[in-house]
């Protein structure tokens, strides 16, 4: 009897530890879930219930509750960066200090106030018929070679991020604009957006052109952005306006911006929303002049939906596009059938490629 009564104790003391432990975890889990959807429900941006995964990550990285707040819209893209770069502690600190003490400024303020304004004749790539170029003088079969990306619409994607490094480039004369960057199209209208070589400034500068007279928009602080540089830009749509954001790719502080009022296909959610990556060298007319843009490598390029972070892949995009030829696999280049010859790339996989343009 007292044998039985030693072995019921032991199963009940075995059996009062399983419980006390099962319970103390389950109330960390409950605790933890809480914090979460505390801090979500504090958040303004689009799609904010989809984020309780990027959001425990930010907590177990050390991230404050405050400094994931301020994040926001941005809190995916740091998720996305801490993962994929397999960054170490030091690394997610600096990534940290970057996102968080340096914030783009608000769109709608931005545009508004016209911040950035350029009412300089550049020449633009005439990425579709209807671009328009400042100079009034861009004939649509000549004005430059493109290679190019169309994402599909159905994906609904409404963001593009990717690191880009300049590698070399060189102007012959002012005629020529080298560019590398992102655009969208919708159906109330089309915008270019991303970095610009001036031959004057010696240095890249960040742009934005809706195809519009006086549509051409500098960076709001008009930052001059070295040869050679390694940059992490940010094409994103959103409640009717599209942003650009150049952070240096070492410590995540802000280069450069600017914002532009597009009008109700530009929004997180879009109906039919086409997202562009592209290298160009733009002319008013061509000239074989020696002009360059060599070695301008793309990576860790990925695609945003309310619903989905993914690496840009091939079938993400369109396999045709009115006015383009094929370059390979998905890739399209233009202006015309022969100016592939004006086109080198190497490891094309739609995520990145190493590509030089020169005539």
């Amino acid at each position: 009897m007292i044998k039985n009564n030693a072995v019921i104790s032991l199963a009940l003391c075995v059996a009062l530890v399983f419980c006390f432990t099962t319970s103390v975890y389950a109330a960390g889990d409950n605790s933890d879930d809480i914090r979460v959807k505390a801090i979500i429900s504090g958040l303004k941006v689009e799609g904010k219930e989809l984020l309780e995964p990027e959001v425990s990550l930010l907590l177990e990285k050390g991230f404050t509750e405050e400094e994931i707040k301020i994040l926001d819209f941005d809190i995916r893209k740091v998720a996305n960066l801490i993962v994929t770069r397999n960054m170490s502690t030091d690394e997610i600190e600096i990534l940290k200090n970057g996102f968080v003490n340096d914030r783009p400024k608000d769109p709608e303020i931005t545009s508004r106030n016209q911040v950035g304004k350029s009412l300089e004749e550049v020449n633009m790539p005439d990425t579709l018929s209807y671009k328009y170029d400042l100079s009034n003088s861009i004939n649509a079969t000549d004005t430059g070679v493109h290679l190019a990306l169309f994402t599909q619409p159905s994906y609904k994607f409404y963001e593009y991020t990717g690191f880009a490094n300049f590698g070399s480039v060189y102007a012959y004369t002012s005629n020529t604009r080298p560019y590398v960057m992102f655009g969208a199209h919708g159906t109330t209208g089309s915008i270019d957006a991303g970095v610009v070589y001036y031959k004057e400034h010696n240095a890249w500068r960040v742009f934005m052109s809706n195809g519009q007279p006086n549509g051409w928009y500098d960076g709001i602080y008009e930052a001059n952005i070295s040869k050679g540089s390694n940059i992490y830009l940010n094409l994103r749509c959103a409640g009717n306006y599209v942003q650009i954001i150049v952070r240096d790719a070492s410590t995540w502080s802000i280069i450069d911006e600017q914002s532009v009022y597009m009008g109700s296909s530009f929004t997180t959610n879009p109906t039919n929303l086409e997202l562009v990556r592209e290298n160009t060298l733009a002319q008013t007319n061509r000239v074989d002049d020696g002009s360059y843009l060599r070695n301008v490598r793309w990576s860790d390029v990925y695609l945003y939906s309310l619903t989905q972070t993914t690496p840009a892949a091939m079938s993400h995009m369109k396999s045709s596009r009115s006015g383009f030829y094929v370059y390979s696999g998905r890739y399209m280049y233009g202006e015309t059938p022969s100016a592939n010859q004006y086109i080198s790339a190497s490891g094309l996989n739609y995520n990145g490629e190493t590509s030089s343009l020169e005539y």
